[in-house]
C-alpha cells in the first residue's frame, strides 16, 4: 500500500479520507509491525478486492513462512488459508473437518471441498466481469478523454478557487462589532444609563468622604481649642448627614449597577449564542478536506468553538461596559477636581494620571493573566484529544509513553512563554506598586506645601486628591476594552470566515 506522502499523509479525523480497503491494510500493517508472538486475523481481507487481496495475502504468507509467529486466521475466502499448516472447519460450533488444504480437498463430498469449488466458480465469474468492465471503461475513456480533460481542468481551477477562498479571513473591526449589537440596541441604551451613574459614583463619593473628613477635622479642632462640647454634637450631626447621603447613594448606585450589568451581560450572552451557532453551522458546511488540515483537528476546532464567540462577545459586553464607565469616571473626576477642588493641584495630578493608570493597568493585567489559558495550548490540546479518542489503538500499539513524551514536548513552548511572561508580570507588578506609592507621596508632599503656604485650602486639596485617586482604578478598567480588542477582532475574523 502506498499513500501520497507515505507516513506523513494526512488521513483525516479517524481516517475519514481512507477507503475501507486502505483502513484494513493499515490495520494489518499496524498489527504486524509489533511482531507479536500470536497474530489473530479475523476476516483480515474482507474489504479488499481480488487484486488487493492477492498482494496482501502474499505478504502475509511470506510473513508466516519466514517468522516464528503463530497465526490464527478466521477467513471467509478460502484462498487466504491455502498455505495454512492446519485448517479447521466449524459447523454450529463443532469441528467437523481438519487438516491441510490438500488433505481437506481429498474428502469426498466434504464441507471444505464444496465451499472451495463454489468460491472458485464465483471467483472466475467475477474475474470475467471485471475484465469486461475494464475493457468498456477503456473504450469510454478514449472517447471522452478530451472532454474529460477540459472539464477536469475547469473543475480543478474551480475547486482550487473555492478551497483557497473558503477561509479567506476578512478584517473584523469595531464597526462589525457594533452591527452585532443592533438587535439589542434598547438594552445597550439602558445599560449606558446605568454605566453613566456607576461611572460618576467614585468621583462623587470623593465629595462625601472629603466633606466628612473636613467636618470631623474642623469640629474636633474647635472642640480641642475651646473645650465646647457643642462642636462634638455638630460633628456627630455632620457625620450622620454624610452617612445617610452615603447610604442613599449606595442604594442608587446598586440599582443602576444592576441595570448596567444585566443589560450588558444579556447582550454578551445573546451575541455569544448567535456567533457560536453561526460558527457551528459554518463548520458543518466545510468540505472534508478542511478537516484534514492539521490546524483543523477536532481538539483545536472544539476549543475555537468554545472560546472565539466568547472573546468577541466580551468586547460587546463586559469590556464595552468597563470602557464607557471609565470615560464617564474620568470626565466626572476632572469636573470635580477642577470645579470643586484646586486647579493647581488638579493640573499636577493630571500630569501624573498616566503613571497612576500604568501602575493600575499593570496590576490588573497580572491578576487577569493568572487565570487565562494560552492559545499556544491548542496544539497540545489537539494531540491529547487525538490520543484519548483513539486510546484503544494507542494501548494496542504500546505507544503510551511515546504519546506522553510527545505531549510533554509540545508543552515546552507554552512553558517557555509562560516563564517569560511570569518574569515580565513580576517586574511590571513591582514597578506599578512603586509608581503608585511614589506618586501618592509626591501628591501629598506638594499638596501639603500648598496648604501650608495658604495657596489652597485643606478641603480643596482633599477633594482634588480623593476625586482623582479614587477614579484611577475605575478608569484603568477601560484598558480591558483595548486589551481584549485584538483577541476579539482575530476571533471574529475566524468566525466570519467559517460562517461565510
Amino acid at each position: 500500500m502506498s499513500l501520497p506522502e507515505n507516513y506523513d499523509t494526512l488521513v483525516g479525523e479517524k481516517g475519514v479520507s481512507l477507503s475501507g480497503g486502505q483502513k484494513q491494510r493499515v490495520a494489518i500493517a499496524r498489527a504486524i509491525v509489533r511482531k507479536p508472538n500470536i497474530l489473530v486475523l479475523d476476516e483480515a481481507t474482507s474489504a479488499l478486492d481480488n487484486e488487493s487481496e492477492k498482494i496482501v495475502q502474499a505478504a502475509l504468507n511470506n510473513l508466516m513462512a519466514t517468522t516464528n509467529m503463530t497465526t490464527l486466521v478466521i477467513a471467509h475466502r478460502l484462498s487466504t488459508i491455502r498455505n495454512a499448516d492446519k485448517i479447521v472447519v466449524l459447523n454450529e460450533g463443532h469441528i467437523v473437518e481438519s487438516g491441510t488444504h490438500d488433505e481437506l480437498l481429498q474428502i469426498a463430498h466434504g464441507i471444505y471441498q464444496n465451499m472451495y469449488r463454489i468460491q472458485e466458480l464465483r471467483s472466475q465469474e467475477e474475474q470475467k466481469e471485471a475484465e469486461q468492465r475494464e475493457a468498456a471503461q477503456d473504450l469510454q475513456s478514449i472517447k471522452m478523454s478530451r472532454a474529460l480533460s477540459a472539464v477536469s481542468t475547469k473543475t480543478d481551477i474551480s475547486v482550487s478557487a473555492v478551497e483557497t477562498n473558503s477561509l479567506d479571513k476578512k478584517p473584523f473591526n469595531f464597526a462589525d462589532m457594533l452591527k452585532l449589537n443592533k438587535l439589542e440596541l434598547n438594552y445597550f441604551i439602558l445599560g449606558l444609563v446605568g454605566t453613566f451613574v456607576g461611572g460618576i459614583a467614585q468621583p462623587a463619593s470623593a465629595l462625601l468622604i472629603t466633606g466628612m473628613i473636613t467636618a470631623m477635622t474642623k469640629q474636633f479642632g474647635q472642640f480641642q481649642s475651646s473645650g465646647d462640647r457643642s462642636h462634638l454634637a455638630s460633628m456627630y450631626d455632620d457625620v450622620e448627614l454624610y452617612g445617610i447621603l452615603y447610604i442613599a447613594g449606595a442604594v442608587v448606585i446598586g440599582i443602576f449597577t444592576y441595570l448596567q450589568m444585566y443589560c450588558f451581560t444579556y447582550m454578551q450572552e445573546k451575541i455569544t449564542t448567535r456567533l457560536r451557532t453561526d460558527n457551528f453551522k459554518g463548520l458543518c458546511r466545510q468540505n472534508v478536506g478542511f478537516f484534514d488540515e492539521k490546524e483543523n483537528a477536532t481538539g483545536a476546532l472544539t476549543a475555537d468553538l468554545a472560546t472565539n464567540a466568547t472573546k468577541v462577545s466580551m468586547l460587546s459586553g463586559e469590556s464595552q461596559s468597563a470602557f464607557f464607565q471609565g470615560l464617564f469616571t474620568l470626565f466626572a473626576a476632572l469636573v470635580i477636581s477642577f470645579g470643586f477642588g484646586s486647579w493647581l493641584l488638579s493640573l499636577v495630578m493630571l500630569g501624573l494620571i498616566p503613571l497612576l493608570l500604568f501602575g493600575e493597568i499593570a496590576r490588573m493585567k497580572e491578576m487577569e493573566s493568572a487565570g487565562l489559558i494560552s492559545d499556544d495550548l491548542a496544539i497540545p490540546g489537539a494531540h491529547a484529544s487525538e490520543v484519548l479518542s483513539n486510546i484503544r489503538t494507542v494501548a494496542a500499539l504500546g505507544i503510551e509513553k511515546r504519546s506522553a513524551d510527545l505531549f510533554d514536548e509540545l508543552l515546552q513552548e507554552p512553558l517557555r512563554k509562560g516563564r517569560k511572561e511570569a518574569q515580565v508580570n513580576g517586574l511590571s507588578l513591582g514597578f506599578s506598586s512603586f509608581i503608585m506609592m511614589a506618586t501618592n507621596a509626591l501628591i501629598f508632599w506638594f499638596g501639603g506645601k500648598k496648604v501650608d503656604d495658604g495657596t489652597i485650602g485643606f478641603e480643596e486639596m482633599m477633594r482634588t486628591l480623593m476625586a482623582i485617586t479614587m477614579s484611577v482604578q475605575t478608569v484603568s478598567m477601560a484598558s480591558r476594552f483595548l486589551s481584549d480588542a485584538p483577541k476579539a477582532f482575530k476571533a471574529g475574523s475566524t468566525i466570519f470566515a467559517i460562517r461565510d
